[in-house]
């Protein structure tokens, strides 16, 4: 298989390809998505100890909460490019083979975009269309998040929770992997990388670095981070 697996852990500087606006959004409705996970679980932190991001939270909650957020697996089918999307098909693959393994996929599909999946296929499954507030708690009771180089791979960072990152047409050495525990996910070809931010569509013609992720080993990957 041409999928390079990469596992390790890492701190990176990322560069966002948002305005200074919508950054200040993402980070003050982070912020407090992790007060509510706070509150509501009554955490308060010893003397000295680091205020804790929400997926630690939930690692410590126990072993009922601990087992819940197991069974959860966060998919993210959607970028801002569409040379950052793997085809829906092979998600819908994914997503199988997380339900035969006994996951719970938990789709977080684009409000602005139209739920492209039919009843048979979203059986076991959950979908949610959010703001960015309600997306963070979801993904801190997940306990891997699979997603491209997009913005809600950070946002999974931020609140804790690996990443699987798949990366197409851009490359991890450009500096936008996730903070934290991670993976990456993809496969090496001559072409690539063939923009730094993505691109709308492939001037080879073929799509071969998003068509040719397995999702085998997507679900090796799963297996090694939940």
């Amino acid at each position: 298989n041409p999928a390079r697996n990469r596992m390790f852990i890492e701190s990176s500087i990322i560069e966002f390809s948002l305005s200074f606006s919508d950054m200040e959004d993402l980070i003050k409705d982070s912020r407090e998505a992790f007060s509510d996970i706070q509150a509501s679980f009554h955490w308060v932190p010893a003397d000295g100890e680091p205020p804790m991001i929400a997926g630690a939270i939930l690692d410590r909650l126990g072993p009922e909460v601990s087992a819940l957020s197991k069974k959860r697996i966060g998919l993210v089918p959607h970028a801002r490019y569409p040379l950052k999307e793997c085809p829906l098909k092979t998600y819908i693959d994914f997503s199988k083979r997380l339900l035969q393994e006994g996951y719970e996929p938990v789709w977080f599909w684009d409000p602005e975009r139209p739920l492209e999946m039919g009843r048979d296929e979203m059986e076991g499954h959950r979908v949610i269309q959010a703001p960015l507030k309600e997306v963070a708690l979801e993904m801190s009771g997940c306990r891997v998040i699979v997603a491209g180089d997009t913005g809600l791979a950070h946002l999974a960072a931020a609140v804790g929770r690996p990443v699987i990152s798949i990366f197409g047409s851009t490359v991890p050495e450009f500096g936008y992997t996730p903070i934290g525990r991670h993976s990456i996910v993809e496969v090496d070809l001559p072409c690539r990388p063939c923009h730094v931010h993505g691109a709308k569509w492939c001037w080879m013609g073929h799509r071969l670095c998003l068509e040719e992720i397995d999702p085998d080993v997507l679900i090796q990957h799963v297996r090694l981070l939940a």
